[in-house]
């Protein structure tokens, strides 16, 4: 029994209705075969590359932070190091500034040594001009008294009390440079 278009509401027969589905189904597995998966694989391996570059990046970035954080290390370590050295040069130069300033006593002290030999020698020379001087003095003064030439006896018993008189005033390191200083007086005078 098959109707006829006209019999069938609407105006549809049913093998229109028919061949329209099965037309309908080719179309959607044509379109799927030649359309959708296609575009779904290219779609997927887009999606895939998309998550290979993200994971590609997620990578580089942890490495970088690692590169960064090894290079922050460096650079602390660097900075210690800088330090370390600074304090050793530092330390450096301050021995070096102390060795100096200690030579430079030393020389100082090597100065003052010689100025104050120098001076005890020049003492002591003046000590022994002026005991030279005082004996002459001496002499001229006993000629003159005496008025006579003096032997070197009047002159030992006329200088011996005023050498120990000056010796008295003057003690210390002229003792044995007057008495050496006295002596050639002597001998000059035989």
């Amino acid at each position: 029994m098959i109707m006829s278009a006209a019999d069938m509401p609407l105006g549809l027969n049913v093998i229109e209705i028919l061949l329209h589905i099965f037309n309908f189904i080719i179309l959607i597995v044509a379109v799927r075969f030649l359309l959708y998966k296609p575009i779904k694989k290219f779609m997927d391996k887009r999606a895939q590359g998309y998550a290979d570059e993200e994971a590609d990046y997620a990578r580089k970035k942890e490495e970088a932070e690692k590169m960064k954080a090894e290079a922050e290390d460096k650079i602390r370590e660097a900075e210690v190091k800088a330090a370390r050295i600074e304090d050793d040069a530092n330390a450096n130069a301050v021995k070096e500034a102390d060795a100096i300033l200690e030579n430079a006593r030393k020389d100082a002290k090597d100065i003052v040594a010689r100025a104050e030999a120098d001076m005890a020698a020049k003492e002591v020379r003046e000590r022994a001009a002026l005991s030279r001087e005082v004996t002459s003095l001496a002499l001229t003064m006993s000629s003159k008294i005496l008025e006579r030439e003096v032997n070197a006896d009047d002159n030992e018993a006329v200088i011996a009390p005023l050498i120990e008189q000056f010796r008295a005033v003057h003690a210390g390191d002229a003792d044995s440079d007057t008495t050496k200083a006295a002596a050639p007086e002597k001998k000059k005078k035989k």
